[in-house]
């Protein structure tokens, strides 16, 4: 059965970073039972991670009664 489509859809982004960086992400990221990072891994923690960034600052923006 196909996967159903997401309701929004995704872009894609081209990101450099530094070497010591990714290896220590992907190290957190990676699956010991099967001795790799899961799909999609990366783009899960980037999106919790920038949802929280973004919620941060609209808080911010409330709180200074820019938005």
């Amino acid at each position: 059965m196909p996967r159903p489509k997401a309701i929004t859809p995704s872009v894609e982004k081209s990101i450099s970073l530094p070497l010591d960086l990714c290896a220590k992400v992907d190290l957190l990221l990676l699956d010991p039972l099967e001795a790799k990072i899961p799909h999609g891994a990366w783009s899960r923690l980037l999106q919790s991670l920038l949802r929280e960034w973004l919620q941060e600052h609209q808080d911010r923006g409330r709180n200074q009664g820019e938005l």
